[in-house]
């Protein structure tokens, strides 16, 4: 039996899947990127990682919070119409979605700031340091978008299954 609650439910986890997909496709595509900076001298690296700081945020930011928003009226539409499974698949996407935002607030922005301070023509001595914490919280948020992307797909087929 269709309800509104249900339709709803089905239609927001599709652009929840998108938002999902372009989250982790955006990390996926990021590893080699991250593996490609480890190549580079530090003068290189610093003024790549300052480029990179300044773009990479107008784009995650406002696709990161729209698809975190969109999978949590997910998770909401499927439960008010009963979908248990269904809510369950999407609030695990939300909690993974969390997981990636908590990554970028608590790892990956504080590392980012420290190293916007950096001056390219004199990297600090344990520059090799902080670029493999950074490089392992950009691990975390990979893995956890990933696993967001699939809950998200796991949602639509039950939607789907469930018309």
């Amino acid at each position: 039996m269709r309800t509104r609650a249900g339709v709803l439910a089905a239609g927001l986890a599709v652009v929840g899947t998108a938002g999902t997909g372009l989250v982790a496709g955006v990390h996926v595509s990021g590893g080699p990127l991250v593996r490609a900076l480890r190549q580079l001298d530090p003068s290189t690296f610093v003024l790549t990682k300052h480029a990179l700081d300044e773009a990479y945020p107008l784009l995650m930011k406002p696709l990161l919070l729209a698809t975190l928003i969109v999978m949590a009226l997910t998770t909401a539409a499927a439960a008010v119409s009963g979908r248990r499974r269904t809510a369950l698949l999407a609030g695990t996407a939300v909690a993974a979605l969390v997981v990636v935002l908590m990554a970028i607030l608590r790892g990956d922005l504080p590392l980012n700031q420290q190293m916007a301070t950096w001056d390219p023509s004199a990297p600090p001595a344990d520059w090799r340091e902080v670029r493999t914490e950074w490089e392992q919280w950009f691990a975390v948020r990979a893995v956890a978008a990933c696993a967001a992307f699939a809950a998200s797909v796991a949602v639509v087929v039950s939607a789907v299954r469930h018309r």
